[in-house]
């Protein structure tokens, strides 16, 4: 995705959380020190990517229990984790992702197979041989043997029709220029 902190430079490798919603995840595990203390730092786009003011933290701490809490400092670029002195522990940040791209292109979480979704009807699976159905059932399938036609099949019929349309020209103008060759010949 393009960072949104720097769009014009830099993209962000980010891969998917199975969801409902577009959540972003960091995770890792740090000491607490004297005071039982630990600031973790998010990464420099936390804020540019994410609702960071509705951002949750888990903190867990490593070996015997003992009491945890956190708080997250006044800019969500960082937040301090309290607990027993010179302890470790491990912390998740989940965070739902808020760049420019998901607030214009936000999905809704259930699409129904009425063909306005890459042109997928009702009874089409997308993996249909999970449910023990025959390809014929599946989307791949039905795009394979042009049985459903999506924006990009469409596209693609064009172009062949303007190639082909293109192509019958310049056989055409083959046929003319052999014409006039012959007739030079002739003459």
């Amino acid at each position: 995705i393009d960072n949104p902190e720097n769009p014009e430079n830099e993209l962000l490798r980010h891969t998917c959380i199975e969801s409902p919603e577009a959540l972003v995840m960091y995770r890792g595990k740090i000491l607490l020190n004297d005071n039982g203390e630990a600031r973790v730092e998010m990464p420099s786009y936390f804020k540019a990517l994410t609702k960071e003011n509705e951002a949750t933290v888990q903190i867990t701490c490593i070996g015997r229990p003992f009491g945890i809490g956190y708080e997250w400092n006044g800019d969500f670029a960082s937040f301090v984790a309290y607990g027993e002195p010179n302890r470790e522990i491990s912390w998740t940040v989940m965070a739902d992702r808020d760049d420019p791209y998901m607030q214009n292109n936000r999905k809704p979480v259930i699409i129904k197979k009425d063909g306005s979704f890459k042109g997928i009807e009702q009874g089409v699976y997308l993996d249909a041989k999970s449910y023990n159905l025959p390809q014929e059932k599946s989307y791949k399938y039905q795009i394979k043997n042009r049985k459903i036609e999506t924006k990009t099949t469409k596209l693609q019929s064009i172009d062949t029709e303007k190639q082909s349309s293109k192509n019958k020209r310049t056989d055409n103008e083959i046929k003319e220029l052999d014409t006039k060759i012959q007739i030079k010949e002739i003459k």
